[in-house]
C-alpha cells in the first residue's frame, strides 16, 4: 500500500515549539499543524543499564548428600529499550515564514508522544524492517491481535508462530484492555482519532501497559498503548507472511510526575521493542513525534 505524506498549508495557524529531552534514535519533521509533529530539538542526557556482577556465590556443602537450593535472579531484557525525559518550550501563533504574532510559555505538559518505525521515506531501516512513510494520523486505531502477532514475529520475540511462552515478549508485555490491563487516561490524536476508556473510535480495545513508579507496578500513570494507521508494507517473508503493519507506540504525557527512578520526576517514559535475535545486525530505530494538548 502506498503511503501519502502530510500536506503543508501556505499559512500555518499554529506550530508547537518544544525542546524534548529524550534518548532519541531518530528524529523527523512532520508539517501538519493539527497532527503530531516532530520535536524541533533534542538533547541526549545519558542512559541507565542493569549491569550484574560476574562473580558467583560459592557453594561448599557436605559430600554424599543431596542439597536443595533456591536461587533468585534478575536478567536484563534484550528485547526492549526504554526512554524517559522532560519537555519544555513554547506554544506560538505564527505565519508561514515562522513570524510569531504571540508566544505562550509552556507551563503544564499534556498530550502524547508517538514512536514508530514509520518515517518520511520508504526504505529499509534494519534487519529487513522497512519504514512506510509518515503515519496517517487521522486513521489511527488500536492495534489488534493480528497486527501485534506480526510485530512479535518481525521482532523475533517468540520462538514460534503463536508462541506466548517468553515472559518478556511483546504479546506478554502489552495486554488487551479488559483482559488483564485497564486504561487510565483518555487521549485524542489530532482531531479525528482517539482512545476513550481503552477503546478507539471504532469501539475496539487497545493493547497497553503501565510503566513502574519507583520500581513498583502501578495502574494510574505512565500509560502506553499500541495503535496502527490501517496501512502496511510488503516485506521479506517471515514465517509465511510478508505483511508489516504500520504500528505506532503512544505514551501519554504526565506533568512532572514520579518516575521509575525513586526521587526523580519526568514528563514521559515509554518502552519500545527491539530484536529478540541473540546477535542482531543493528538496533531498530524509531521516529519520534509529539502532540501537546
Amino acid at each position: 500500500m502506498t503511503k501519502r505524506s502530510n500536506e503543508s498549508g501556505t499559512a500555518k495557524a499554529r506550530i508547537i515549539y518544544i525542546v524534548l529531552i529524550l534518548f532519541v534514535l531518530s528524529i523527523v519533521y512532520a508539517d501538519n499543524t493539527i497532527e503530531p509533529s516532530a520535536p524541533t530539538s533534542f538533547e541526549y542526557r545519558g542512559n541507565y543499564s542493569g549491569a550484574r556482577a560476574n562473580g558467583s556465590q560459592i557453594v561448599n556443602k557436605t559430600r554424599a548428600s543431596i542439597h536443595t537450593i533456591k536461587l533468585d535472579a534478575q536478567q536484563t531484557s534484550l528485547k526492549w529499550i526504554g526512554y524517559a525525559g522532560n519537555i519544555s518550550g513554547q506554544i506560538v501563533l505564527q505565519g508561514s515564514g515562522d513570524e510569531s504574532l504571540f508566544r505562550w510559555d509552556l507551563v503544564t505538559v499534556g498530550g502524547e508522544i508517538y514512536a514508530t518505525k514509520e518515517g518520511p521515506k520508504n526504505g529499509a531501516l534494519s534487519d529487513g524492517i522497512e519504514g512506510g512513510g509518515i503515519p496517517e494520523w487521522e486513521n489511527l486505531v488500536c492495534a489488534n491481535l493480528e497486527n501485534l502477532t506480526f510485530e512479535t514475529k518481525l521482532m523475533n520475540h517468540s520462538i514460534a508462530y503463536g508462541s506466548y511462552g517468553d515472559q518478556d515478549q511483546l504479546l506478554s508485555t502489552f495486554i488487551q484492555q479488559g483482559a488483564g490491563w485497564t486504561a487510565s487516561k483518555d487521549f485524542y490524536v489530532g482531531q479525528n482519532a482517539f482512545v476513550i476508556n481503552g477503546k478507539d473510535q471504532d469501539g475496539s480495545d487497545c493493547y497497553g501497559l503501565h510503566l513502574n513508579i519507583n520500581e513498583t507496578n502501578q495502574s494510574a500513570l505512565w500509560q502506553e498503548v499500541i495503535m496502527m494507521d490501517l496501512t502496511y508494507e510488503e516485506e521479506v517473508a517471515i514465517e509465511g507472511t510478508n505483511l508489516q503493519w504500520d504500528l505506532v507506540y503512544v505514551t501519554t504525557l504526565e506533568n512532572k510526575s514520579d518516575s521509575f527512578i525513586n526521587g526523580s520526576v519526568f514528563d514521559w517514559q515509554m518502552i519500545l521493542p527491539q530484536s529478540g535475535v541473540e546477535f542482531p545486525t543493528s538496533n531498530i530505530p524509531f521516529y519520534f513525534y509529539i502532540e501537546l494538548q
